[in-house]
């Protein structure tokens, strides 16, 4: 109980705090997309290649324990409870709550689990393709680059799961991309699209910790020399964690934070670091990791070595460009470090 009144009082303070920032907030940016007949090609092949590998990545999986689990212990439960009872890592908090509203059409929340996936999947590889499109200006290399992404398994293989994977995806692409414009281009409209896509990222899986750290690391290297674009920033991430908060509430009220932060999938190594990195390499945890995202032989090199040549040209294309490459960056390192001060290595998956 005494835990339960400290946390409202945060949320009181939090709500105090969010009631100010939307008083005194600017118009906020609202994506707009102009389709042409130029671009209906381009987009009708994406949507098909999305399709035949979430088709094929469908075909290639059973219902799992973990999706049938989180469908009928969690999903169906009702709303609040879903949201307050965390057993489990299993309860990807917002996808559930999401996924359990089709328990009024349909018994099988495992398939519309997966639809959810499918859908974040259609929508992450639609979303690069017209970022990159009005970066570079160049309709066929955005198409060739998001077809690039589209054939990595961690993008296509989590469409065919009832989990949170491919919804924290998402996030973390919308989030990537609207720091980025209120970084670069000094748009204060974007901080509240930044600041609500952070928290349903964490509100999915604490483990986006991991992505908004590392925006917000690149953002601070980005705005050295500007008072004000740092201020901005501050804000926008203080932001992002009353809303967090917020949406925590009644987890941290009902199942407490050690819900959280003690169960043995979070819980630091008990070895130091020298013997937790030692254990890492002995299982081949990078080259493993690396492998996910390139399946050849020697793709424990040859990845880091081709996404050391992308940040490298990206920083050679233009301001712009490398300044996204320095929030991409930001994400890799301070993930790295992250994984050497908690001692505690995050699944591929995530």
């Amino acid at each position: 109980k005494s835990q339960g009144n400290w946390w409202c009082a945060a949320a009181l303070a939090a709500s105090v705090f969010l009631g100010w920032q939307l008083g005194c907030r600017r118009p906020v940016f609202v994506p707009s997309v102009k389709l042409s007949g130029s671009t209906r090609l381009p987009l009708a092949l994406i949507v098909l290649t999305g399709t035949a590998l979430i088709w094929k990545a469908w075909m290639q999986s059973h219902y799992s324990s973990d999706e049938v689990f989180s469908a009928i212990a969690l999903a169906e439960l009702p709303a609040f409870q879903t949201i307050s009872y965390y057993p489990l890592p299993n309860n990807h908090l917002l996808f559930n709550l999401i996924n359990g509203a089709f328990a009024v059409a349909t018994e099988d929340l495992v398939f519309t689990g997966r639809l959810l996936s499918a859908a974040a999947c259609l929508s992450v590889l639609l979303l690069t393709y017209f970022f990159f499109e009005k970066l570079s200006g160049r309709r066929w290399s955005s198409l060739l680059f998001t077809l690039v992404i589209a054939v990595q398994f961690p993008v296509w293989g989590w469409s065919a799961q009832a989990r949170g994977y491919e919804m924290m995806l998402l996030f973390g692409v919308i989030s990537l991309l609207a720091s980025w414009r209120q970084l670069s281009q000094r748009n204060s409209g974007t901080s509240l699209l930044f600041s609500v896509t952070v928290a349903l990222g964490v509100f999915t899986q604490p483990a986006f910790l991991f992505w908004w750290a590392g925006l917000f690391t690149g953002g601070l290297l980005l705005c050295i020399g500007n008072k004000k674009a740092l201020l901005n920033w501050l804000t926008a991430n203080a932001t992002a964690g009353a809303i967090s908060l917020l949406l925590y509430l009644p987890l941290l009220t009902f199942s407490g934070l050690e819900a959280l932060v003690s169960n043995p999938y979070v819980q630091p190594s008990a070895e130091g670091t020298t013997a937790f990195l030692s254990q890492l390499q002995a299982q081949n945890y990078l080259s493993g990791l690396f492998k996910e995202w390139l399946p050849l032989p020697g793709s424990g090199w040859l990845a880091p070595l081709l996404l050391a040549l992308s940040l490298f040209l990206l920083f050679r294309s233009g301001k712009r460009q490398g300044e996204l490459a320095c929030l991409v960056l930001g994400v890799f390192t301070t993930t790295l470090v992250m994984v050497i001060i908690l001692r505690k290595a995050p699944f591929y998956r995530v």
